[in-house]
């Protein structure tokens, strides 16, 4: 079974963005910039929801932009539609407590879900697809 890993950034009281402000992927700076190239540089899938892939995309070129286009991005939504932006990204439909726990049975690289508090949080997250049991 691939492993699944949940990177969210969060304040120190848990918040995952301010009021009336956008996501929050940490603070910008060397030491996060160099994580997230170290980070990037793992063979892994990327899973995300809508919202997250529309702001990392709306974030911008740039070497990190360039690290998250040669990974493989898998994308939640019932919004998006094809093509997408960003290379290597496939967009998914199907219900989330159905196909990442078919991700997780597949043989390949670890999944990551990076962000996507909503998809993290979904009804279905308490059927265990975010744990180690499917």
């Amino acid at each position: 079974m691939r492993e699944l890993t949940v990177d969210l950034f969060s304040t120190v009281d848990g918040w995952l963005r301010g009021r009336d402000s956008p996501a929050y992927f940490g603070y910008d700076g060397p030491d996060l910039r160099a994580w997230i190239e170290e980070q990037s540089d793992c063979p892994q899938v990327v899973l995300m929801g809508a919202n997250t892939y529309r702001a990392l995309v709306e974030m911008g070129g740039g070497e990190l932009s360039d690290s998250m286009a040669r990974l493989p991005k898998v994308v939640f939504s019932k919004s998006l539609r094809p093509p997408l932006v960003w290379p290597n990204t496939s967009l998914v439909g199907e219900a989330v407590e159905v196909a990442v726990p078919e991700m997780k049975d597949a043989a390949g690289d670890p999944l990551r879900v990076i962000g996507s508090r909503l998809l993290v949080r979904s009804p279905c997250s308490g059927s265990g697809w975010w744990t180690g049991s499917a």
